[in-house]
């Protein structure tokens, strides 16, 4: 409810940002102000006809931008129980938003979308509450209290098993043409067969295991990559991926990745946060490196010089022969 009441009052923002040229638009063509209308009916608790409302407001261009439209509908969708349409709606904000409280909201929204997705009548599945667990990590890194959602899934997740039978998990996809990148964050590969998502935990290689950048990938490249959980997305049909790794199918330039994405537009506060992981994993991989070799030299280090000291140490050591016990066995019997 929380999460809920703060996306009004982001909504409510947007209208009073935009409340002069819609009322402009109203003076000069008499249009009606379905905007407006839309945030009515919502107040009202009407959703369906809310959704109406901003769909009208939307074709006739009331929103600044569209993502706007999506902030307004998600909330919503999640109302209708129409969840696919809310994780895309929540997906677009988070794409295009630059201010932390409202991503972090989105994320929350999206992470109780995918939870309520998971709910089954005897179980719960587990591809979905594990992207819904991932969103709400991110939401509270973003400051947003998700308290009451962990609070939902616990008490279901005490009643009701995992469903681990359906679930997308782990699976492998090689040599996928990636087609579109939208940010660092997302990329879309094939004729739209994949949507993948990237996180900090992603590990991203080229083919001869150098860790790389997400901005190294283009478009045109090839790349296999796995999945942590997937989900198959009924509003656009593609199967939407929670991405492990990526291994580009080339060498990356040796020159490095820059710090802006394909479009030219430096990197926010969490994409800086993903490349200063993947720099952590290139520390890390030289540390470990430097620790092998130091191994090596000591353990030649304390090799014997000889073959022959190394004989004299078996002799000491070895076992007493069958023989000598059956000696013994005899003596006791006579």
């Amino acid at each position: 409810m929380k999460g809920l009441l703060n996306t009004v009052v982001i909504i409510f923002g947007l209208f009073l940002s935009t409340a002069p040229a819609l009322s402009e638009t109203k003076k000069s063509d008499g249009a009606v102000n379905y905007f407006v209308e839309g945030i009515k009916y919502r107040g009202e608790g009407k959703c369906e006809e809310a959704v109406k409302s901003y769909q009208t407001a939307r074709k006739l261009k009331q929103f600044k931008a569209d993502w706007e439209y999506h902030l307004a509908v998600a909330d919503c969708f999640v109302t209708l129980k129409r969840y696919d349409a809310a994780i895309d709606a929540y997906t677009r904000v988070i794409d295009a938003a630059k201010n932390k409280a409202m991503q972090a909201e989105m994320y929350k929204g999206r992470g109780r979308a995918y939870y309520f997705k998971s709910v089954g009548p005897n179980s719960l599945d587990k591809k979905y509450m594990d992207l819904a667990q991932k969103d709400l990590q991110d939401a509270r890194a973003l400051g947003a209290d998700i308290s009451d959602v962990e609070k939902m899934m616990a008490a279901d997740m005490g009643i009701k098993p995992l469903d681990v039978k359906s679930a997308e998990n782990n699976q492998t996809f090689p040599s996928q043409s990636v087609t579109i990148i939208e940010s660092p964050l997302k990329m879309v590969t094939g004729d739209g067969e994949h949507v993948l998502y990237l996180s900090a935990d992603t590990v991203l290689k080229d083919k001869s295991g150098q860790i790389i950048n997400a901005s190294e990938i283009k478009p045109g490249d090839t790349i296999d990559f796995s999945c942590i959980a997937s989900y198959r997305n009924r509003a656009d049909g593609m199967l939407h991926c929670s991405v492990k790794t990526i291994t580009l199918n080339r060498s990356a330039s040796p020159s490095g990745a820059s710090a802006a994405d394909v479009t030219g537009k430096p990197h926010g506060d969490a994409d800086n946060a993903f490349y200063i992981k993947l720099l952590g994993q290139r520390l890390d991989r030289i540390d470990k490196d430097i620790r092998e070799i130091k191994e090596k030299q000591n353990k030649t280090k304390k090799e014997p010089p000889s073959s022959g000291k190394i004989k004299a140490k078996k002799k000491k050591t070895r076992k007493p022969k069958p023989a000598e016990a059956d000696k013994v066995l005899q003596k006791s019997l006579q």
